[in-house]
């Protein structure tokens, strides 16, 4: 091979690691020392020398490509922060939805990669996509977060969905409160179901009456589900005095049926809501919550991934779980005896 002909691409081949990573090589940042001298090697062996005068058709585009499902409040804080990290280690930051359509998602993974993306960012459904599985071999970089898919393999980030809601329910019992319902979300995933049996579990060490504490499931990204679930909880005799929602979405339509017929949060009915969001502040009573360390979260994804840039896979896959806060304010008060 002449020298004239060897890229980026074909250095990151002989020595086993990323495009990225022979990159930063080459603009001095540190590397692992096996990493440097695997890099080094193959950059001698093969003869390569960056040339100024014209784009390497395999050079880096110095790109992390961020696919989300939707932009929403507790995405988009996540993103904002991780942006930041990007910027300070010279990175940029690209991001796609995928509305929650599987095959949106691998045609904009399909996308980014074709387009020499370092590394992914990605949260993502209860599916196996082919692309995941063969990114998992290409050594590019992919952390997932949130919701957790077992077949993708691959490092992730998320909260302690369960023991949140456990401890949540924890919570009211300790104000007394012995009927309590559930509104969560029935789509497959597991962010859902640990949510859901995190609540399932605590009132059975509780021992709290299954009849007493309802539970109710709807679309956690559309209000109107959140309405229809309090509906059906407060249509009950006797009617729950406390509710915990999975997320903000289903707290909003919640709290728009209280509003709408007349029921005072706090005083007749505690809530508290998975989530924390600027608006819960606001309101009055305010709302209570379970607020994800989004900053910490960010954090996180980027340590993970600069460690894999930099050619560092002793420790995959990693798992990266978080405790969440339950943030107190006035939606939930003491139950009358």
């Amino acid at each position: 091979m002449r020298q004239k002909d060897v890229t980026m691409r074909d250095v990151a081949s002989r020595a086993g690691v990323s495009i990225g990573t022979v990159s930063r090589h080459i603009h001095g940042a540190p590397l692992k020392e096996a990493t440097r001298e695997r890099v080094e090697q193959a950059i001698r062996e093969l003869g390569y020398e960056p040339d100024s005068r014209k784009q390497d058709v395999a050079q880096p585009t110095l790109t992390v490509g961020a696919v989300l499902p939707f932009f929403d409040s507790f995405h988009m804080g996540i993103i904002s922060a991780l942006e930041k990290i990007m910027y300070r280690k010279q990175y940029n930051l690209i991001l796609a939805e995928y509305e929650d359509d599987e095959d949106a998602l691998e045609s904009k993974i399909r996308f980014l990669r074709q387009r020499y993306t370092d590394g992914f960012v990605c949260s993502p459904l209860s599916s196996d996509l082919p692309i995941v599985r063969s990114l998992r071999g290409s050594r590019i970089p992919m952390v997932s977060f949130n919701n957790r898919v077992p077949s993708w393999q691959c490092d992730h980030v998320h909260v302690n969905d369960r023991d949140s809601v456990f401890r949540a329910t924890e919570y009211l019992v300790s104000m007394n409160h012995r009927r309590i319902g559930f509104v969560g979300a029935h789509d497959g995933s597991n962010t859902a179901h640990e949510r859901e049996n995190g609540f399932k579990d605590a009132i059975q060490k509780m021992g709290l009456s299954s009849e007493l504490c309802p539970l109710q499931f709807g679309d956690w990204r559309r209000e109107q589900s959140g309405y229809s679930a309090a509906r059906n909880l407060f249509s009950r005799i006797p009617r729950p005095t406390a509710v915990i929602t999975a997320n903000y979405i289903l707290a909003f339509g919640v709290l728009a049926y209280m509003q709408e017929h007349g029921i005072a949060v706090g005083e007749e009915v505690s809530v508290i809501s998975f989530d924390d969001t600027e608006v819960f502040k606001l309101t009055k009573p305010g709302i209570t919550s379970l607020r994800q360390p989004l900053d910490q979260i960010a954090v996180s994804i980027a340590d993970i991934l600069f460690r894999r840039l930099s050619g560092d896979w002793s420790d995959y896959p990693t798992i990266v779980e978080l405790s969440t806060e339950l943030v107190v304010r006035g939606s939930v008060q003491r139950a009358p005896t």
